[in-house]
């Protein structure tokens, strides 16, 4: 699920009906994470503006226009710990990329 605008390259309102950004989706998605305490560890090092994408469609050739989504999540219970956050949209091999988080040793 891209679950804020920003983790959506564009055309959002033609996105919402397909399946990983629906409304309904969308707010499941922050419903749990809030029910559970969970926190988004690249929004916790990088914030609610920055645009950074996980994942690519192949078959519409959208890495190479940079037209992702952001739905691969490092979710962490201590938000305090984390240091910082990166996504590896350089690493190719698949429609998807790493992303890594790091994290205080206390």
């Amino acid at each position: 699920v891209a679950m804020q605008p920003q983790d959506l390259w564009g055309n959002h309102h033609k996105n919402r009906k397909l399946a990983g950004y629906t409304d309904e989706e969308r707010e499941c998605a922050a419903k749990l994470l809030q029910d559970v305490q969970l926190h988004d560890a690249f929004r916790v090092v990088h914030g609610e503006d920055v645009k950074a994408f996980t994942y690519w469609d192949y078959r519409s050739k959208a890495r190479l226009e940079n037209r992702g989504w952001r739905i691969d999540y490092t979710l962490v219970t201590d938000a305090d710990a984390v240091l910082d956050s990166f996504v590896l949209d350089d690493v190719q091999g698949s429609d998807h990329c790493p992303v890594l988080v790091v994290l205080s040793a206390a």
